[in-house]
């Protein structure tokens, strides 16, 4: 059986870090998490140690690591910096105010069956939540349908839907595929096409998840929506996207174009 390490980038958001991690200690794939913190931050990373220490003591069988940047790297650069931290080939990355299915070692043993390493794999639907999430878990509320099948999307499908407006999803639009990140990959294939824009100074990557979709697309890859693919993905003011608002735009005005170029 193949294990997957589980790459965590966190900024300011330990607070979420523990409803994380409980929504994975019972997978019998997950042996491995990798937190890269960004806030560079004394008082954030004892925290990040507290948290991680206490769930130990209770799950030995998963091995967690720490990391911090001295400097504030980015979203991109951050991901990049998590992904490469990790020891097994699989990685699922997933954002540090999110959490995992309740049904994700259903979704690691279909794609681990017949794992492609030119495949990068998003979730097929969202689960939306705001505070609770328990809430959430058996209600059809606040849910994203992207795909209700498995769905592959190479760089001709995604330009041909940016340039002319073509619908390919159920709800919401194709920026919601391409800027939904939380997605499963081989790392080395991942390190060697993200490398491009790694700690590039001339790349608007406040839109990181579009970026990362850009490079793969871009490298002739593909896109796979699996449809039992989910996780519950919170809301929440204080997120990094919102509060980059300039940044975020003049990001996806410029990827949104950069899909535009990609059949051509």
């Amino acid at each position: 059986m193949k294990n997957v390490s589980l790459a965590v980038p966190t900024y300011f958001s330990s607070k979420y870090l523990n409803v994380l991690l409980k929504s994975i200690k019972n997978s019998k794939y997950i042996d491995e998490v990798i937190i890269s913190d960004d806030s560079a931050d004394k008082n954030e990373i004892k925290k990040i140690e507290k948290i991680v220490t206490n769930f130990q003591k209770s799950n030995k069988n998963i091995n967690i690591k720490i990391y911090q940047n001295k400097e504030n790297f980015n979203a991109f650069n951050n991901k990049y910096l998590a992904v490469s931290k990790c020891t097994n080939e699989i990685v699922y990355q997933i954002d540090s105010d999110n959490i995992a299915s309740k049904d994700i070692d259903t979704t690691l043993r279909d794609i681990l069956n017949s794992f492609d390493e030119e495949n990068i794999y998003f979730p097929a639907y969202l689960r939306q939540f705001f505070y609770n999430y328990q809430y959430y878990l058996n209600q059809n509320k606040n849910i994203v349908n992207l795909s209700s099948e498995d769905k592959v999307l190479d760089s001709v499908i995604i330009s041909d839907s940016v340039i002319f407006d073509k619908k390919i999803t159920i709800d919401k639009n194709i920026y919601w595929i391409l800027n939904c990140g939380n997605f499963i990959v081989s790392k080395k294939k991942y390190l060697g096409v993200m490398e491009e824009f790694y700690n590039n100074q001339d790349i608007p990557l406040a839109a990181d998840a579009l970026a990362i979709s850009y490079l793969w697309l871009k490298s002739n890859l593909k896109i796979v929506l699996k449809k039992d693919f989910f996780h519950y993905h919170r809301k929440r003011k204080d997120s990094v996207s919102l509060s980059l608002t300039n940044e975020m735009e003049e990001s996806f005005k410029y990827f949104k174009e950069k899909f535009k170029t990609l059949s051509h």
